[in-house]
């Protein structure tokens, strides 16, 4: 479950939970299929109260449950242990694994932006490591692709720049 703050100056009275544009937004969110991006399996409206709200300025987005967590939890897996010794050391990834985990968030980003969704919060806590049954081993599926659904800008103006900065190849259309 993530629950996204919309900014003070946006509000979604337009697609209230209870209205024909946030059904069909919500529609066009859990259709969303590709083997690399993670189901959304609910999209709604919600106030402060945890009610679902006409003036709500949150959308609650709903996934399904992995076991083994985020590609941040396989390369940290101590870093909440306050008993660990070392809890910000990483575990480097096989190089094999690291290779085809950077494909498939490659082509998840690459699936995100044919779908006109820029993909402008990709970090390690939303790459999502799932075992997937029919090929019997871990693949990454991304997540927060919703921000660019929601016409939501990086959170951070400084980093919204050094991406614009950095990829002047058609990823740069961010706001």
């Amino acid at each position: 479950l993530s629950l996204i703050q919309l900014p003070q100056d946006r509000t979604i009275k337009s697609i209230a939970h209870d209205s024909a544009p946030f059904h069909a937004l919500a529609d066009v969110a859990m259709s969303i299929r590709h083997p690399y991006l993670m189901k959304i399996i609910g999209f709604h409206a919600v106030s402060s109260y945890g009610r679902r709200s006409v003036g709500s300025q949150a959308v609650a987005i709903v996934r399904g449950i992995t076991n083994v967590g985020s590609l941040r939890n396989v390369i940290f897996p101590y870093l909440h242990d306050l008993k660990a010794e070392a809890p910000n050391v990483g575990i480097p990834l096989q190089k094999l694994k690291l290779q085809l985990w950077s494909r498939q968030i490659l082509e998840g980003m690459v699936a995100l932006q044919r779908m006109s969704l820029t993909p402008i919060h990709i970090h390690s806590g939303n790459c999502m490591v799932v075992y997937d049954t029919e090929l019997g081993e871990e693949i990454i599926q991304l997540t927060g692709f919703e921000y660019s659904l929601l016409g939501l800008d990086m959170s951070s103006t400084a980093l919204s720049r050094k991406v614009k900065k950095a990829y002047g190849d058609g990823w740069s259309n961010i706001e």
